[in-house]
């Protein structure tokens, strides 16, 4: 008698864990037959799981495989063709395919319109030469003007002309160069920046057509 009491009450304790199946399996019909219902508006799903897909790819940390995505679309329109003659799973196989191709066309136009790599380095600005306008202003005092022209020596650079505009404390000198190398004049401009007799560098320009 005990041991059919066990059993019963171990029936008894199981048989209430079953009962949401039928609920759960009544559910997953409910919601087919409703995809089912709308399968002339199929199309319009297709820019979201296009999207859903796409998104998937940017929100992971790492950089996937090229054939990865490749792959997975391949593999999901592959099982469109199989899965066309059953209806019951042909909506799931579409959907799967639409996030599959939005993932790959993700990835591939990613790679498409990456920075491409140079193959040899960049010239360094140094080398380019060119003329140079360059304003200062200076102390106006005798002097000055051979102490900047001997900076300019220094670095290699040849001055073409100068004049003086302004008196006292708004004196200025301003210079326009011969053809120089950028890195010997910006070597010159950092000399000149130094001198007690020049107060700023006002303005610096490249001159572009004098020679």
């Amino acid at each position: 008698m005990s041991g059919v009491a066990e059993e019963t009450k171990i029936a008894g304790a199981i048989r209430p864990g079953l009962a949401p199946f039928p609920a759960f399996l009544n559910f997953v019909g409910a919601v087919r037959n409703a995809v089912f219902a709308e399968r002339d508006r199929w199309f319009l799903w297709l820019p979201v799981l296009l999207g859903t897909g796409i998104g998937i790819y940017f929100s992971l940390t790492i950089e996937p495989p090229l054939w990865l995505g490749l792959t997975l679309a391949a593999i999901a329109v592959s099982r469109v063709a199989l899965e066309r003659w059953h209806e019951r799973r042909i909506a799931a196989a579409l959907a799967l395919a639409a996030v599959a191709v939005g993932f790959a066309a993700a990835e591939v136009e990613t790679r498409l319109v990456a920075a491409p790599v140079l193959e040899r380095p960049i010239r360094s600005m140094d080398h380019s030469t060119g003329q140079y306008y360059l304003n200062l202003h200076v102390e106006d005092r005798p002097g000055v003007l051979a102490e900047i022209a001997e900076a300019f020596g220094r670095n290699g650079v040849s001055i073409e002309r100068v004049w003086q505009e302004g008196f006292g404390e708004e004196a200025t000198l301003v210079f326009i160069t011969h053809r120089a190398r950028e890195g010997s004049f910006q070597g010159a401009v950092a000399e000149l920046r130094e001198l007690p007799s020049v107060r700023a560098v006002t303005s610096m320009l490249r001159v572009e057509g004098e020679e």
